[in-house]
């Protein structure tokens, strides 16, 4: 009768035992598949506000990640061979854990060396110094695990347990980072949770062995938390979905930037004009004496000043995907919701996808920083916004160009072409391209700027006057759709001209942002 209730009892310990060692593994393997993929979320984002998020920037970043895997699914299965031991396992994911405690203390330092230098060159070492390392050691822990799960039984069935729970771990933590941690805490505070998350981890699987070991690891960290340090002239920074967002005083200006620290995206002074090239945007009312305007690109609301201002009997409605750049405008730059302006936080595309209303002119300022969102420069774009506007109706848009005749102004100016009868150009810093609906001569447009009856505008309507060009349609280049826009070469050279030219101001924001 004992030795049957003995023999039970030890029977039922081993399969407790046998299920905590197997909760454990899929459990470690879960967390370094969430670590994995969260990394790579957090790492775009980190990237995002010095190099952009081109499709060169995510190449390099998704090439170096998986080049970052391979190696570490070839170390974890040569380390496992020689001692596959749950205790050398935890020290390599509390190895991975301390290279992200450096990526955190030294990222911004690390990043703001490379701002200006050649993007490829910047996002690939930049990659390589702060997310490799970590990468290939939470890689090597699955072939690891495989090895561990694997002993006294069949290496199918554990290799395919482990690459489950790794794969659900990587799903979690792209979800986690991109709906939930990003958005809300931003950037650093997301690098910080997945650091403690794995240091935790690491620690556990220490603990039995090295308990003062553990115990002296977690107080350490927790004494060498860094705050991050923030430049006097920085009075507002906070991260969206969609971008990392920064208000900056610069003598008698406040300025809004995104993402790219090279391309300033809306300034504002005490004085109702900005002396940008968003002043000049009110030359679409005066060509068509319209009322109805559509702003697609809130910004920090600077082309709204001098609309709201100087023209009777104007409604604007303005569209902006990010309701912290809404929040942003509102707090900071004075924009306030009345009779005569409402916003709609809606992409700009599906807005005009969405709407009936007709407008008499619309005005496109869509960058993030320096660069353009790729879906609103193509035919069916300009097709869209053309359904919205009126017989008589006008565009206007803010082109961040490096140069007035370039490739870029080109391929943009082309496509406009395909939709509208005729496209003008006006340069002032930037480019703004304008296209009427109805066939309109380069001296019709200057008679209707500087027919203006708005006296405070008389200056910048007499600068419009003389810098407008009529563009040069070429029928035999193709435009641009949103089946084929090989543009983003052209984005990416005119960006490199943008930051070689910008040198000097580059120096001057590093020594700022330090």
């Amino acid at each position: 009768m004992w030795h049957f209730v003995l023999q039970k009892g030890v029977i039922s310990l081993l399969q407790m035992l046998e299920f905590k060692a197997h909760f454990w593994v899929l459990f470690v393997a879960a967390v370094a598949g969430f670590e994995l993929m969260g990394l790579e979320m957090v790492a775009s984002r980190m990237l995002q506000p010095f190099f952009g998020t081109s499709i060169y920037v995510w190449g390099i970043l998704i090439g170096v990640i998986f080049a970052a895997m391979s190696f570490g699914y070839l170390l974890g299965g040569m380390l496992a061979d020689k001692n596959p031991s749950k205790h050398l396992l935890s020290k390599l994911l509390l190895l991975s854990a301390l290279f992200l405690f450096a990526s955190l203390l030294f990222y911004h330092a690390i990043l703001v060396s490379f701002l200006g230098a050649d993007l490829v060159t910047g996002v690939l070492v930049s990659t390589l110094l702060l997310f490799a390392p970590a990468t290939i050691l939470l890689s090597a822990v699955s072939p690891f695990l495989i090895k561990i799960a694997a002993a006294g039984k069949g290496v199918g069935s554990a290799s395919g347990k482990i690459l489950f729970a790794s794969t659900v771990g990587g799903i979690l933590g792209i979800a986690f980072s991109v709906f939930f941690l990003i958005p809300t805490f931003g950037s650093r505070i997301s690098l910080s949770l997945l650091f403690a998350i794995i240091l935790l981890v690491a620690v556990a699987g220490l603990f039995p062995k090295d308990r003062r070991f553990s115990f002296a690891l977690l107080l350490l960290f927790a004494l060498l938390v860094v705050p991050s340090k923030v430049s006097p002239s920085i009075i507002y920074e906070t991260e969206s979905a969609y971008s990392y967002i920064m208000v900056k005083e610069n003598g008698p200006l406040l300025e809004l930037w995104f993402d790219h620290l090279i391309g300033r995206e809306s300034l504002t002074r005490k004085t109702i004009l900005s002396h940008s090239i968003y002043d000049y945007l009110v030359i679409g009312p005066e060509i068509n004496g319209g009322k109805e305007i559509l702003l697609l690109g809130l910004g920090g609301g600077t082309m709204l000043k001098p609309q709201l201002a100087f023209f009777e009997g104007i409604q604007i409605d303005a569209v902006e995907i990010d309701q912290k750049v809404v929040e942003t405008a509102k707090n900071f730059f004075g924009v306030k919701e009345s009779s005569k302006l409402a916003i709609y936080v809606e992409d700009a595309r599906t807005f005009l996808s969405k709407s009936s209303k007709k407008y008499d002119v619309i005005e496109i300022d869509l960058y993030n920083g320096i660069e353009p969102p790729v879906h609103t420069l193509t035919k069916e774009f300009f097709q869209l916004a053309s359904n919205r506007l009126k017989r008589n109706g006008v565009i206007e848009m803010n082109v961040v160009s490096a140069e007035e005749d370039n490739e870029l102004i080109h391929a943009i100016g082309n496509t406009v072409c395909t939709v509208f009868p005729s496209v003008f150009t006006l340069r002032h810093g930037n480019t703004l391209m304008v296209a009427t609906k109805e066939q309109t001569t380069l001296r019709q447009i200057k008679e209707k700027i500087l027919a203006s009856q708005v006296p405070e505008l008389n200056t910048i309507n007499l600068n419009a006057a003389q810098k407008i060009k009529e563009f040069n349609c070429d029928s035999s280049k193709k435009p641009l759709t949103d089946d084929l826009a090989p543009i983003e070469a052209l984005i990416f050279e005119n960006n490199q001209k943008i930051i070689n030219r910008s040198h000097k101001n580059i120096l001057k924001r590093k020594n700022e942002i330090k």
